[in-house]
C-alpha cells in the first residue's frame, strides 16, 4: 500500500532489460500513494508565514501525505520525478523533521530562469523559491556543496552566490574559497536569518550588496 502503480510497471520493464545478469533493481523514485496538492490549513498557514503564493505552491507542485503527516517538495526533470524531500509536521517526537527520497547530491536543483549567469546557493526549498523571483536559486536540500556539484553548477553558470543559514557561515567562506576554481566570480552573503525570512525586495537587495562588495558590479 505504500507504492505506487507506475512502481510496479517502471521495476518489470526494468527487469525484462535487464533479465541476462544478475544485478540488483534500484528502487524507482516515486511519490507517496496519498499524495496530494490540496494541502491542510495547517501547512498552508505555514506556507503563507513565508509569503509563498498559491501561484508557487502550484508551480513546484508541493504536496500532501496525510498517512506520514509530511508536506512534499518534489523535483522533477521535466515530467520525471528525481527526488523529494519531506517534511514532518505530526505531533512524533521520534519522528525525523525531513526525510528525503533519493539523493540530493545526484541533481542540480535549480529554480529560476533569470539570464544574469548568476545563481545563488542555500539550504532549503522556501528559500529557493523565494530567491527564485529575483535571481537563480540552487536548492542544496542541506548546506553540502561538493566539488563535483560546484564543477557541475560551473557549466552552467559564471557567477556564485552562497547563502546559507549563519550557523553554517564559516563552512560557506570555505566553499566559497573551493568555488572560486570553477567560477569567474563567488561571494558569500552572510545574514541574521535565512532567505525565507526576507521579503522579496530584501532578498534582491542582500544579493545586489553581496555582488557589489564581493565582486564589484553596481547592479
Amino acid at each position: 500500500g505504500k507504492r505506487t502503480l507506475n512502481y510496479y510497471i517502471e521495476n518489470y520493464h526494468l527487469r525484462n532489460q535487464n533479465n541476462n545478469n544478475n544485478k540488483e533493481i534500484q528502487d524507482v523514485i516515486s511519490l507517496p500513494l496519498d499524495y496530494t496538492t490540496d494541502l491542510p490549513d495547517l501547512v498552508q498557514a505555514w506556507l503563507d508565514n513565508y509569503g509563498l503564493t498559491k501561484a508557487e505552491v502550484y508551480k513546484y507542485k508541493l504536496g500532501w501525505s496525510a498517512w506520514d503527516e509530511r508536506l512534499i517538495f518534489p523535483v522533477y526533470d521535466g515530467v520525471d520525478l528525481l527526488f523529494w524531500q519531506g517534511r514532518y509536521f505530526g505531533n512524533f517526537k521520534n519522528k525525523a523533521k525531513h526525510i528525503t527520497k533519493g539523493k540530493s547530491s545526484d541533481i542540480i536543483h535549480i529554480l529560476g530562469d533569470h539570464k544574469s549567469g548568476t545563481v545563488i546557493a542555500c539550504e532549503d526549498i522556501v528559500s529557493a523559491i523565494k530567491i527564485a523571483r529575483v535571481e537563480n536559486a540552487w536548492c542544496l536540500f542541506g548546506s553540502n556543496l561538493s566539488t563535483e556539484a560546484l564543477n557541475r553548477a560551473s557549466r552552467l553558470f559564471q557567477r556564485l552566490g552562497v547563502w546559507l543559514d549563519k550557523d553554517k557561515a564559516e563552512y560557506a567562506l570555505k566553499a566559497i574559497f573551493r568555488a572560486s576554481v570553477f567560477f569567474d566570480d563567488v561571494f558569500p552573503i552572510i545574514s541574521e536569518k535565512d532567505p525565507k525570512w526576507y521579503s522579496t525586495g530584501e532578498i534582491e537587495k542582500w544579493i545586489k550588496n553581496y555582488i557589489k562588495l564581493y565582486v564589484g558590479i553596481f547592479l
